[in-house]
């Protein structure tokens, strides 16, 4: 007999090799075969909802960019819940002081030395996950 311990590890590690839409999915699913928690059944049916606005199949580059979005809507409207749910999936934020290694290291690797360089650098930024991108302008600005 397995331990519940067990098959948790057997689940995430089923989860960890899925995309970002058949991860929502899948836990969708569990939540209908079992019962449990109405409350976050329905709410990954309104985040698939907002992937199928996108597209049928979404890369998870694309399924994390509308996260993000109702991310930043749900903390707009201070609905916690939802918050929690799709910090799940999102990248942890970065540390000020690991934002400013990482634009101080695109700008040495770069070469940039003004502001007129400034666009490229947050370019470069909006590539990596975590990023505050307000404080990576000023971080930017305070470099260049």
């Amino acid at each position: 007999m397995t331990s519940f311990i067990d098959a948790l590890k057997a689940y995430n590690e089923k989860l960890s090799k899925m995309r970002i839409q058949d991860q929502i999915v899948f836990e969708m699913k569990q939540c209908m075969k079992n019962n449990a928690n109405p409350k976050l059944r329905d709410f990954l049916r309104v985040v698939m909802g907002e992937f199928a606005r996108e597209g049928k199949e979404l890369t998870d580059e694309q399924a994390l960019n509308v996260m993000k979005k109702m991310h930043k809507d749900a903390v707009l409207m201070e609905n916690d819940y939802e918050a929690k749910v799709l910090e799940r999936w999102l990248p942890a934020a970065l540390e000020p002081t690991q934002i400013k290694v990482l634009v101080a290291g695109i700008i040495n690797k770069n070469g940039y030395s003004g502001m007129q360089d400034m666009g490229k650098v947050m370019a470069e930024l909006k590539k990596t996950a975590g990023v505050d991108m307000k404080l990576a302008g000023q971080l930017t600005k305070e470099l260049l």
